[in-house]
This record gives C-alpha cells, sequence and structure tokens, in this order.
C-alpha cells in the first residue's frame, strides 16, 4: 500500500530505471541538491506572520531556529496551519486558550504549533538516506544541519523529483497511486480541512458529475489564510464563516492532468515547471490515478 494515503494501492509493476549508478556517485552529497539559502523563523513569530512568510517565499516550510545560536528549534508546515485552522487538535488553541477569539490566536508564537520533534538530516548524509527520512517520517521535506545543529540546508520532495534523469525509461502507471479518494466541489473548508488532517491528505482531486473539475491542496489553504483573503468572508472576530466556504472558491480549476502513459521523468520535469506536487493522471476523460513528487522519492530508497 501507498504511504500516501491518497490511493488504496499502487502498481507492482515499477518498470526499469538506470541511475542507481548516480546514486552511488553521490553517496553522501546531499548537499548537492539541497537549497541553502534557507528561510528561517524565530520561535516568537506570530503564527500570521510566518504563514504570510511561507506565501510570500513560496515554501511549504520554515525551519524554526534559536536567536543568538541559530540552532534547529522545529519545524512550522503547511499542516501545521492546516491544523491550527481547524482541521485537527491544534484548532484547540483557537477554541480553548482564545476562546473563539481568531484574531488574538493568530498573533500567538508560531513555537506553539511547530514540530519540536521534527526530523532533521545531517550534511554528510547520502541522497538516498535522507530520502528514506523523508518516507519513513512521512514528511515532504527535511532541514540539513551541520555538527552544532546549524541549519545549512533543506531539501524536499521536488529537490528529489529534479534529480530523477529525464526520460526515465519508466511510465507514470508504473508509480502512480489508484482507486484516488476524491472531493465534491460543494464541500466547505472546514470538512476538507478536517480530511486532510485525520486522513493525511495533501491534495485531493475535485470531482464533479465523474469529471475532474479541480484539485484542492494544503497549500490553496495556506494562501487562503496567509494572504488574508478569509478575512474578507468573517463577519466576526470568528473564523467560521470562513471556513464554511465551499472549496469550488480555493481550488486549482481545470488542472493539468498527466496520461498514464508518460514518461516519469518528463512528468517530473512538467510538475516543476509549473510548480505542482502532484499531477491527476486522466486517460480517456477519466481519473484514473494520482503522481505526486512523493512517488518519486520512493524510487529513491
Amino acid at each position: 500500500m501507498s504511504k500516501d494515503p491518497s490511493a488504496s494501492y499502487k502498481s507492482r509493476d515499477r518498470g526499469p530505471i538506470e541511475f542507481e549508478s548516480k546514486l552511488h556517485e553521490e553517496e553522501g552529497r546531499i548537499m548537492t541538491i539541497a537549497e541553502r539559502d534557507v528561510i528561517t523563523i524565530p520561535p516568537s513569530l506570530p503564527i500570521k506572520e510566518a504563514s504570510e512568510k511561507m506565501v510570500r517565499n513560496g515554501v511549504r516550510r520554515l525551519p524554526v531556529t534559536s536567536p543568538g545560536t541559530e540552532k534547529l528549534h522545529g519545524m512550522l508546515v503547511t499542516r501545521d496551519i492546516v491544523d491550527f485552522l481547524g482541521g485537527g487538535e491544534k484548532n484547540q488553541i483557537i477554541e480553548k486558550k482564545h476562546n473563539h477569539n481568531f484574531l488574538s490566536a493568530i498573533n500567538d508564537p508560531s513555537k506553539i504549533i511547530m514540530d519540536r520533534d521534527a526530523p532533521y538530516a545531517d550534511n554528510k548524509s547520502s541522497i538516498s538516506d535522507v530520502a528514506k527520512i523523508l518516507i519513513e517520517k512521512n514528511v515532504g521535506g527535511t532541514p540539513i544541519v551541520d555538527k552544532e545543529r546549524k541549519v545549512v540546508g533543506i531539501v524536499s520532495e521536488r529537490d528529489f523529483a529534479r534529480y530523477i534523469p529525464s526520460p526515465a525509461q519508466t511510465r507514470v502507471e508504473a508509480h502512480m497511486t489508484q482507486n484516488v479518494v476524491t472531493a465534491e466541489p460543494d464541500l466547505f473548508l472546514i470538512d476538507i480541512m478536517k480530511r486532510m488532517i485525520n486522513e493525511g491528505f495533501r491534495r485531493l482531486p475535485v470531482v464533479d458529475n465523474n469529471k475532474l473539475v479541480g484539485v484542492i491542496t494544503s497549500v490553496d489553504v495556506l494562501e487562503y489564510f496567509g494572504t488574508s483573503e478569509m478575512f474578507e468572508h468573517m463577519s466576526s472576530g470568528d473564523a467560521k464563516d470562513a471556513m464554511a466556504i465551499e472549496i469550488r472558491e480555493l481550488m486549482t480549476k481545470n488542472p493539468i492532468t498527466v496520461d498514464p502513459k508518460a514518461d516519469l521523468g518528463e512528468t517530473a520535469r512538467r510538475m516543476e515547471k509549473h510548480g505542482y506536487g502532484g499531477l491527476p493522471v486522466v486517460e480517456n476523460g477519466k481519473l484514473v490515478g494520482l503522481i505526486t513528487e512523493r512517488d518519486i522519492v520512493e524510487l529513491l530508497t
């Protein structure tokens, strides 16, 4: 079974892919694919400002570093924001600590919703070892630290997707998730956020009358909050009105799709070009799967 719960199973016929020798050559060199210009935040930065920083810089995760030492203190990722806004237990901060006063809660420091136990990798790690961390810990990226635990880089599934050769000599259908769970366009945002947290989804194809009409992702939720668009839907300091918006208002409409026979490497380049972490797989007008950056990372483990 795939580690991405968006589907019930994957094909076991993975097909040929020839870059094991390249992996061997790069062993111990994770910094060759890591982003060195890392955007970090202090633990005290308000949640709202951290979200705005994510959106402004187009990132899904921010290492939280201690002022002065610059040592890794934790990680704040898109999932934490979704959890806080209403998807999971972190929403209790709004409901109980702030008595539903959303405008007060978003000024709490990021450290209260960050993951203090987020995984990280040593800058001497091999590329394949870091890929294993992402898969085993079920995370989309991880900071790279030196021997003093100072952040010197960060890698994401996208960095690994760039690493796959093009063409890769293997088709999308051999690696995609199948029997994809979908959503309806009239579902409320709060329901989708709860599903993302409780079931581990990052993205859901949106289907109307058996036709693919969009894709809703955790990044869409982040942008709704981080751009302050949601405040236009609030009638008071309570965010419930803003969370009652239908996902058709936020989803990416008429999404880019890929054919199951397409080459995986060429598909990875296409995902990178358009900045998508996953693409619906469509054959003869029918949704037959979902291919994601995580599926590509699995090739390295």
